[in-house]
């Protein structure tokens, strides 16, 4: 399964990014031959960058990476489509 995330993917009007992501997704699905599902990732960056920072106040004391938010935001998308998939 490829899970790719999309902006804004209950909002009645389409994301400028959303024609190049489907382009893309299309590309993946046909290499690999795997199943696509799309996930809504509005405000996944957002929210990691907050796990992060409670993470970083009890006990981390790095400054907060733009890499780890990216890696925080891609967990929140799989923990919130298993969540949905149960």
């Amino acid at each position: 399964l490829l899970l790719v995330g999309m902006p804004n993917l209950n909002s009645a009007q389409d994301h400028p990014l959303e024609k190049p992501i489907k382009k893309f997704t299309n590309q993946l699905k046909h290499r690999y031959q795997l199943p696509v599902e799309f996930i809504d990732e509005s405000f996944s960056s957002q929210q990691a960058e907050n796990r992060l920072k409670q993470m970083r106040q009890s006990g981390r004391r790095k400054k907060i990476h733009k890499h780890e938010i990216d890696k925080q935001a891609a967990a929140l998308l799989v923990e919130q489509w298993l969540e949905r998939s149960q």
